[in-house]
């Protein structure tokens, strides 16, 4: 019984714990790695961490280049592909290593690749990605934009390591893919290269300073300012209905688990019915009875609620999945007091209120019980002898439907309604666990009604918009939005 309780028990507390971790995985990973901003520059903008309104600053710089190679699953876009070179101790700052080591900063070769390259392309360690760069007197076509063939340095890229950062994760904008180079790299290659700015802020008062820092950096030379913050509550949003999911399915194996275990207790009352009897029949009182059957649901629940807790706790580093995971600060082993002790609790309480019923019942038990009749037969049963069923389909059913006399009863009431319900609440969870997997394989199901997004950069002439709109109408593998302002 108090292993039936632990597994009940351990299975429903992990639930709800990778519930409350899932929904606790970003946000712990924007207190570790976020920022609320980040602007881009042609050329260092001088004294920006300075600002009243930055709280700290990281400057990192992205050499330009061209189409990267690699023996990877599919060919790395690079309209959403950069190189980041980022100080040394503000990388570990910056990014998450998920998977691998961080690089060696006096190898110019070795980089990280972010978990959108591993999961959309194919890159994983030991992956080397071949990527040329523009060189010096390229640094007009690239600023503007303009198609070239990089004459700079190519460089192969060996990845030792898996990264995530902030605007890697999916949200309602197409996630970015990037490689995060060495000290060494910047020294030997990067000055050989084309490379532009851009500093990631954190601000004193999150989104209530950017208006007022947007204004002073665009001042300094900034070509462009990002809300972080806003796209972090995107990225949010979408994690949140994982959390959810493991909630409800916590409530539905709490259900399955009520249902079991109160007909395991019923049953087990039932067999030490002759116990309770010669009890009786010594002189023992009817609440003395009661209490010793409460007594016995008062052991096997707290016995059952510390294996839960052990149960819970060694399931924990199988959660959370998907991208909370990614976010998630810490994987691995993980006690969460607030949940493993008061489901232990509530866990006790729920079986000593199963044990009620039972512990009364079998209290009236008297010693002439098992020479009592037998129950009335079943209608069932009745019915199917009329209908000249033969012998055992008779000894089935009326195993199944009748409740028995003496030692040899059973809960059959409680047996087939419980029975009901947890297939009941079992097809609930099937069903539910399918519909949350179709949700977060379809992100038009959550905002995101497309699946890339691209446009003419302000160079582009009108013809070369109706050009491109004309070509994308006609091929068959795209289904074309109307197009935006910015395209008619």
């Amino acid at each position: 019984m108090s292993l039936l309780i632990a597994l009940v028990s351990g299975l429903v507390l992990a639930a709800v714990a990778a519930g409350s971790r899932t929904s606790a995985a970003f946000p712990g990973y924007e207190a570790a790695h976020g920022y609320d901003a980040f602007f881009y520059s042609e050329q260092p903008v001088p004294h920006a961490a300075k600002l009243p309104e930055v709280a700290s600053a990281t400057p990192v710089g992205i050499p330009l280049g061209g189409q990267p190679t690699c023996a990877c699953s599919r060919p790395i876009n690079t309209e959403d592909f950069g190189v980041f070179e980022v100080p040394p101790p503000d990388l570990p700052r910056m990014v998450k290593l998920v998977a691998g080591r961080m690089p060696d900063q006096s190898d110019p070769n070795q980089v990280l690749a972010s978990f959108t390259l591993q999961r959309d392309d194919g890159v994983h360690i030991g992956t080397v990605i071949r990527v040329p760069f523009a060189s010096p007197a390229q640094r007009n076509d690239a600023l503007g934009n303009e198609a070239f063939t990089p004459d700079g340095p190519t460089v192969d890229l060996r990845v030792v390591g898996i990264e995530a950062a902030e605007t890697e994760f999916p949200n309602t904008n197409t996630p970015s893919h990037d490689l995060y180079t060495t000290q060494a790299f910047e020294r030997e290659d990067g000055a050989r290269s084309v490379t532009v700015y851009a500093d990631f802020v954190r601000l004193r008062h999150g989104a209530a300073d950017l208006p007022h820092f947007e204004t002073q950096i665009r001042a300094r030379g900034a070509l462009s300012v990002t809300d972080l913050d806003t796209a972090a509550s995107g990225i949010g949003f979408s994690i949140h209905p994982q959390a959810v999911g493991w909630w409800i399915l916590a409530g539905l194996a709490a259900l399955v688990g009520v249902i079991v275990i109160a007909q395991a207790l019923a049953r087990q009352a039932a067999v030490e019915s002759d116990t309770f009897a010669t009890l009786s029949a010594l002189g023992v009182s009817r609440r003395r009875l009661v209490a010793l059957g409460m007594a016995r649901g008062l052991l096997v629940g707290v016995a059952g609620a510390l294996g839960g807790i052990l149960l819970a706790f060694v399931l924990s580093p199988l959660t959370p999945v998907g991208e909370a995971r990614i976010a998630e600060p810490s994987l691995g082993l993980a006690f969460d007091p607030l949940v493993l002790l008061s489901g232990a609790a509530a866990t006790v309480v729920i079986v000593l209120v199963l044990s009620i019923w039972p512990a009364v019942r079998t209290a009236r038990t008297r010693p002439a019980a098992e020479t009592a009749p037998l129950t009335r037969p079943s209608r069932v049963v009745s019915w199917l002898v009329k209908a000249g069923a033969p012998p055992s389909v008779l000894v089935g059913v009326r195993h199944a439907l009748e409740r028995g006399g003496g030692r040899g009863a059973v809960p059959v009431g409680t047996a087939l309604v419980g029975s009901i319900l947890a297939v009941t609440a079992l097809c609930g969870t099937a069903v539910f666990g399918a519909s949350l997997t179709h949700l977060t394989r379809t992100p038009a199901l959550y905002g995101q009604s497309y699946d890339l997004t691209f446009g003419i950069n302000t160079s582009g002439t009108s013809a070369q918009a109706a050009q491109m709109l004309g070509s994308l109408d006609r091929t068959r593998a795209l289904r074309t939005s109307p197009p935006g302002p910015a395209a008619t």
